[in-house]
């Protein structure tokens, strides 16, 4: 009984002393507020307007395109020219969101191409940036080229929002994108895609682990022919709860296939060992990662 009137007393003491501190800080306050005449009121300024990448990192919630990366601050965007190889360019897009109000004139965005994690010059072209009249989202647009190189590798472009005249750039967090693109199947960006590739594919100790370091593209390449994936991103073939968040076309998020997985990797495994039969020179091999110049094979348990 006395250590819990010690408890009260000590609470009480507490309670007096922060309602003391929280007093002195709030006279300064009524002060200033009371000294203020009516045309001294603040208004909001448009000068502090300002614009971001999108900061989604699934589709939960939050209506903006997926491909936020919260460990390097980065919202990325793919494309591949895999289902258009012979097309000389393509033009695409990363969406700009407002923080601020609208306004009945075009803003030009001040965008920044970070030349060290950028492809040549001459292996795109940016055509503009800018939020519309009267809109709380914008784009920046830009025409990727197909160029001989992209069979040998996949090339990106990084963005960075910079301040303007008419906006400025958002929260440090939300003003890097990359664009990346290549000839070979995009690679995924979410975690969910990495899931739901090593519930597939043999390489990490656990089905549905998060590692990154046992994919490479070619053991994509065995799951999409063997399987006949390609439009994961179509919600009225596969429904809304598992059509791809951002809209992936190649893998499922892991969730659509924990309880069915292992009848897909039944599936993997006999279209590398009928591929591996006609092809016995040159079998099926990963192209990159931890496991690169090893036999592809599809997990077992």
């Amino acid at each position: 009984m006395a250590e819990y009137n010690n408890l009260m007393t000590q609470t009480t003491m507490n309670l007096h002393k922060y309602s003391r501190l929280l007093l002195l800080l709030l006279i300064p306050i009524l002060l200033l507020s009371n000294g203020c005449k009516k045309s001294e009121t603040p208004f909001y300024n448009p000068r502090y307007n300002a614009v971001r990448f999108p900061y989604a990192t699934n589709d939960k919630g939050i209506k903006e395109p997926t491909g936020y990366v919260p460990g390097d601050k980065t919202f990325y965007k793919s494309y591949s020219f895999f289902s258009d190889p012979d097309a000389e360019s393509h033009i695409d897009s990363i969406p700009l969101y407002l923080i601020g109000l609208k306004s009945d004139t075009d803003r030009a965005v001040n965008i920044e191409v970070i030349k060290d994690e950028s492809a040549p010059a001459d292996y795109f072209e940016v055509l503009g940036a800018s939020v519309p009249a009267n809109a709380m989202t914008g784009a920046i647009k830009f025409k990727l080229i197909n160029r001989k190189e992209l069979k040998e590798h996949d090339v990106q472009i990084a963005f960075r929002i910079k301040d303007s005249d008419d906006l400025l750039a958002g929260p440090p967090e939300f003003t890097k994108a990359v664009m990346r693109w290549g000839i070979r199947l995009e690679p995924p960006v979410l975690t969910t895609h990495f899931m739901t590739y090593n519930a597939l594919i043999q390489g990490s100790d656990m089905a549905f682990s998060d590692s990154k370091d046992y994919f490479s593209v070619k053991a994509l390449e065995v799951i999409v022919a063997a399987l006949n994936w390609n439009d994961w991103d179509d919600k009225v073939k596969h429904g809304s709860n598992n059509a791809n968040p951002g809209g992936y076309k190649y893998l499922p998020w892991d969730g659509a296939i924990r309880k069915t997985y292992l009848a897909y990797t039944k599936k993997i495994a006999d279209y590398i060992e009928d591929y591996n039969t006609h092809h016995p020179g040159a079998p099926l091999v990963h192209d990159g990662g931890a496991l690169k110049g090893k036999r592809i094979e599809a997990r077992t348990k």
